[in-house]
């Protein structure tokens, strides 16, 4: 692709286009550099691979106490403790993870100011105290209005490394229940509020795949899709968080707004917002 592509300006950036999911191989989307070429494979790369993004600055704040702090987490940046502070310098880098969100997807993150509050938050999640709704935008029109799916759950890796989950037996795997419901419906997807009563991981994204409707842009769990939309990124969001304060033990609630992207395709495949 080097050889071919002159208007790459590195190697890193072809692969940036490639993590990215801008190169397709036999007209399918390949995330993986390292994918092996067969003889006369098609190679298409996407002409937006190299245009400049804005960088992400500063994050949008939902809420902050002395020892709390909830933001609002753009698609693309990683749950990391030195990500996040670099991003909010006030923090003077204090901020740590209560819990995570995958790279792609956006909304409310907890951060904690101190370790104390962190290990309470922590016990929280644990004990099943801490609410959250996200929006998924997912492939077909969903049939009936809302459902639960339980199963269980266990982490794998692909052979080139990429964290992977999957269904497992009962008693192979941790228990996994996600309640959903349908918001709205569009000609080829579907708007659905989801409501994960565990909290494992990749474990929206595994469990609507289960059930026949891939979250739009996830090529890691959605093989086919009817819809023709092809976003960016996975359009999952964390919409809402809620708990009590453990410290002072009222409740907190934020609410983080719908991102642009998350929008734009709603607006594209006539899916009506709330």
């Amino acid at each position: 692709m080097r050889k071919k592509c002159p208007q790459a300006p590195s190697v890193k950036a072809l692969k940036r286009a490639i993590d990215g999911k801008y190169c397709r191989v036999n007209g399918k989307v390949e995330t993986f550099s390292s994918h092996p070429l067969k003889v006369n494979a098609r190679v298409e790369l996407d002409e937006r691979a190299f245009k400049v993004k804005p960088r992400i600055s500063g994050l949008l704040v939902l809420y902050e106490d002395e020892e709390l702090l909830i933001c609002d987490k753009p698609a693309g940046l990683i749950s990391d403790n030195r990500a996040i502070n670099q991003q909010l310098p006030d923090s003077q880098g204090r901020l740590q993870l209560v819990h995570r969100l995958d790279k792609e997807t956006s909304g409310a993150l907890i951060l904690a100011k101190n370790h104390q509050v962190k290990e309470k938050m922590i016990a929280l999640f644990a004990t099943g105290q801490v609410h959250k709704v996200y929006l998924a935008l997912v492939d077909g029109v969903i049939k009936t209005d809302e459902g639960r799916i339980e199963n269980f759950l266990k982490r794998t890796a692909l052979s080139r490394g990429q964290a992977f989950v999957q269904v497992a037996e009962s008693g192979k795997g941790k228990p996994a229940i996600t309640n959903w419901s349908c918001m709205s419906r569009g000609e080829k997807a579907s708007l659905l509020r989801c409501e994960p009563i565990t909290g494992r991981t990749h474990q929206l994204r595994v469990h609507l795949s289960t059930i026949g409707h891939p979250i739009l842009g996830d090529l890691s769990y959605g093989k086919h899709f009817r819809c023709s939309l092809r976003p960016e990124r996975h359009l999952l969001h964390a919409y809402s968080i809620r708990f009590p304060h453990p410290t002072q033990h009222q409740e907190i609630e934020a609410v983080a707004p719908i991102p642009q992207d998350f929008i734009e395709a709603c607006e594209e495949l006539r899916i009506e917002l709330f």
